[in-house]
Parts: C-alpha cells; structure tokens; sequence
C-alpha cells in the first residue's frame, strides 16, 4: 500500500477520535519491570551470557496448551494468556530461553479493538537493544519504528513483530527479553492504553530456508457474479495468481495451496473512515477477522478500498501480520475498482502486500526520506524497480519488479511459509 506508518503519528490517526485531556492527564510512567521466564521444551540452549543480568528474577511460566517438541522439530509454539499492561500501557518484560538452533521469532498480540499493539522492547542475551522504547508515552511509535529491528502497528486490536526482519538482524540462543506496550490515537499522537493482551510467540526452528511456498485462501464477497466454486475456472483470477506468482519467486516464494471461499457481500468495500451515506463499507479490521484458515494467508479481493482517506490498491494486515487466522490482523486485501482492473497490475499489488504481511517495509519512505534496514535494496528513488517500493504499481511503468536476497531472508522467515 502507498502509505506509510510514520514515527510519532500513524496512517490513520486523523481518522480516530481524539481522547480527553483528562485521561491524557491521567497516564503516568512507571520504572520498574517485572521479568516473567519461559524455556523452549526439550529443545538445547545456550547458557546466557554473563554480562547479562534481568530486569527481576520471576518464576518460570507453565504455558498453556504448549507441547514440548522432538528435537529438530521446526515451529513450537508459546501462549501467554491476559498479560496485564499498566498505566503506562506497558507490560511486564517476558523473558525467554531460545535454543542453539532458532533462526526466527513472531511475536503475536491480540487485544482490545480501538487499541493498538507493539514489541516496544527486545534486548538479547548480551544486553543488544533490538527494538527502544519511545521517550515519550505521547509518541509511543518513535522508538519502536525507528529500531534496528523496526516494530510497528498497522490496524487496531491485534499487532506483530519479526525477528530478525532485516538481512543483517540475527535472532540466536539464550535468554531474550521482550515487551509489549498499548495505545490509543488522539490529535497529538498516542496516549497509553492500559488491559490485558494476549500474546503468543511463533519460534522457528532449523536451518533457513533457501526457498518456500505459501498457501493463500482466497475470499471473494460476490463481486461481479463470482463464487468460489467457479474460482478455478475464473481466468481473471488465474491472470492475478499468476502475476503475483511471478513477482514473488523472485524471494524464492512460491504460492502453494490456493483454496476459494464466498464471503459476504458487505465486505465488498472496506475503509478505515466513515464514507458518504449510501456507501457501506466494513472496518479492515472487521474484514480481516472472516478469516478462518489455519495455516494459510487469507487474501480478500475488494471491490473498493479505502486508507485514510485515499483509495488504495491494496493493504496488508501488519508488517507483519499474525500467523494466526481470525484476528484484526489475518490477511490482505487487494481492490478490483477500475483503477486496478489490469489483472497483471492487480497481481502486482497482491504480491506487495504479501510482502508487507510477511515483514517487508517499503524500501524508501518519501515523507520520511528513510530507507528500509535491508543493506541490498536500493535507497531512495533508485528502488522503484522493487517491489515494495512505496509507489503502488500503477504509478511505475515497470513491467517487472525486483526483490532482493536481503528481502527474501525475511520473507521467508515468517511462520506461514512452508518447505
């Protein structure tokens, strides 16, 4: 999507209602961090380095629902129910045991819709800060974005991190601390959400991949007069998968099992505003939680689409977005609206917010004049042959895009990509 999440605003913070002063006034900071422990089961880690002391001493968690996995097992999986976060909307840090062989770490949160979630800090067994703390709660997203690890949040009540999410980034063993803080948008920035979140961390294992495939249901809302169970035989469909297909096996991606579902027509249009009478539109969020494949990423193929206030060809439900189903998260969607009918420019914008989904920014941020952390994509204007440059498609008369070597390590790090 043409957009960006900017350091100490959001895409969408004009968008949202401003909060009271008296509850800005009401937010306070607090120093002191609780440390909750967890080991990885059955599974070796290296002892933590001796210059490295946590926050505080805690017990260690019984996971629920964890199983302990045979040794060169690739995926285990960790639940942390209801992790309460103060007034500052912070938690406590949680501290885990990574083994000898891990190569990456998704971190999941879900929460509460109006509240926006990130890992706001990560600091590894020798103390390296991966992802900072903002200085200020009014600027909660500062700090995190501008990480050697960038950490961010795209739509409400459900966030994400990846790890490493750069070429250079390394996730290795022993004990690792992460935080995970809450906000709400106001006028002047963000003002600290308090509650509980879930959290669950996706810890892959083994040696990297040097290829992968992706499986992908596709959700079509009855536009014009399609159903799922002609999707097969739909050549504009296969026209879009195949564009997308071919954009994205430059990381070594391939597309793997496709499956089709009808969805209701009200999820025909999405906005993250409200849209003049006679327009009906569903919240992103809203659209995102139809998904209901495991395992898979839920594509959804809109009629129109709309982020803040722009029609876009396309959005992605985080960088990264969760690799579980059913959140405010699951998925991307891509608009059909004449503006975007070209089915090759339609796969293009499709295998875009792939890879915004499985962690890839845009290589250069205009507004921002930043770059991505990834040391072989282009700087500023010379990558607008890659793909995730951050014009869309349309606007770039290129036939083919690029992905790097850099970008293909992250995306395929992601859980939902598969041998």
């Amino acid at each position: 999507m043409p957009s960006v999440t900017r350091p100490g605003t959001h895409p969408r913070a004009q968008t949202r209602p401003p909060q009271s002063s008296t509850e800005a006034a009401g937010a306070r900071r607090e120093t002191g961090q609780a440390t909750t422990e967890v080991a990885v089961p059955n599974r070796p880690t290296a002892p933590p380095a001796d210059s490295f002391a946590p926050a505080s001493a805690g017990p260690v968690v019984d996971i629920s629902g964890a199983s302990a996995p045979a040794m060169g097992s690739e995926t285990n999986v960790l639940e942390f129910q209801s992790v309460a976060l103060g007034a500052d909307g912070r938690g406590p840090l949680i501290a885990l045991d990574l083994p000898v062989d891990v190569r990456s770490v998704l971190v999941e949160m879900k929460g509460k819709d109006g509240t926006y979630y990130l890992v706001d800090r990560l600091e590894g067994p020798d103390g390296t800060e991966l992802v900072r703390p903002s200085a200020s709660s009014e600027n909660a997203v500062e700090g995190p974005f501008s990480s050697p690890n960038r950490s961010s949040a795209t739509l409400s009540g459900t966030g994400a991190l990846l790890v490493p999410n750069t070429d250079t980034g390394t996730i290795g063993p022993g004990r690792w601390q992460f935080g995970v803080q809450g906000y709400r948008l106001c006028e002047s920035g963000t003002l600290p959400a308090d509650g509980t979140v879930d959290v669950k961390v996706h810890i892959q294992c083994g040696k990297p991949l040097a290829r992968g495939k992706i499986d992908l249901q596709v959700n079509i809302p009855a536009i014009h007069g399609w159903k799922a169970a002609d999707a097969e035989g739909n050549q504009y469909l296969a026209q879009v998968l195949s564009s997308a297909r071919e954009h994205l096996k430059r990381a070594g991606l391939d597309i793997g099992k496709l499956t089709f579902r009808d969805i209701d027509a009200s999820f025909a249009t999405a906005s993250d505003y409200a849209l003049p009478e006679g327009m009906g539109a569903c919240a992103p969020e809203e659209l995102f939680k139809q998904s209901d494949s495991s395992g898979a990423l839920s594509v959804f193929l809109l009629k129109n689409l709309y982020v803040a206030g722009n029609q876009v060809g396309g959005l992605s439900g985080g960088i990264p977005g969760p690799a579980s189903p059913s959140t405010s998260a699951s998925g991307v969607a891509v608009s059909l609206d004449p503006s975007y009918r070209d089915p090759k420019e339609v796969g293009k914008s499709l295998a875009h917010e792939i890879g915004h989904y499985l962690g890839l920014s845009h290589t250069f941020e205009a507004d921002l004049s930043m770059n991505d952390a990834i040391t072989d994509t282009p700087e500023g204007t010379a990558g607008r042959r890659n793909l995730m440059y951050f014009e869309g498609p349309l606007q770039r008369d290129v036939a083919r895009l690029d992905l790097s070597a850099g970008q293909a390590r992250v995306v395929l790090s992601h859980p939902l990509v598969h041998r």
